[in-house]
């Protein structure tokens, strides 16, 4: 169903024996079913960071971290930060996804769409800290999308992440977070 291999559903329900055996077989790794979900994704989506480990680790037809690209442009990273799937996001990021990828009509980062997820922007936070590939956060920006949205305890990570300079920081406007946040208040 929706065009989904064997290898898809492997990764996302049998695990990486599963996967292995189709790989030795000949099964495509790098298949995409028809929203252009590939392994990694389905992986993701189910929480399996141990498959994801695998694959990223020399599994055999692999196309890497972030090429893999679903409808609308999510990669990997986006749907385990979207599913809440930490320990798929850990996998992601140890083998170098891009956190400042951007999909969607709304062109969000893999951190906005964990913005509802303290435990996830933790593990989003701790990969940049660490050194972690795509460049730098626009903290401001994430901020913002924070108070907007409403989660105040993924608003207050990051005001307090970094010294907490962006919490003060004004856009073009002139605008702080602050102001989003009371701009989004009812």
């Amino acid at each position: 169903p929706g065009g989904r291999r064997c290898v898809h559903l492997a990764a996302a329900h049998a695990g990486v024996d599963a996967l292995r055996v189709l790989l030795a077989a000949g099964a495509d790794a790098g298949a995409c079913d028809d929203d252009g979900w590939g392994v990694l994704h389905h992986a993701a989506a189910r929480h399996r960071g141990d498959v994801i480990r695998y694959v990223l680790s020399g599994a055999p037809g692999c196309l890497g971290v972030d090429v893999e690209q679903g409808t609308g442009g999510l990669t990997a990273l986006h749907v385990a930060c979207r599913a809440g799937a930490l320990d798929a996001a850990a996998a992601l990021l140890a083998h170098g996804a891009c956190g400042e990828s951007r999909a969607g009509v709304d062109r969000h980062t893999p951190a906005h769409v964990a913005v509802h997820d303290a435990e996830m922007m933790r593990v989003l936070m701790e990969a940049r800290a660490d050194g972690g590939p795509g460049g730098a956060w626009d903290v401001h920006e994430l901020l913002v999308y924070a108070a907007a949205e409403g989660a105040l305890e993924t608003l207050c990570l990051l005001a307090d992440w970094g010294g907490g300079a962006a919490a003060a920081a004004a856009d073009a406007d002139g605008n702080t977070p602050l102001h989003a946040a009371a701009a989004a208040a009812p």
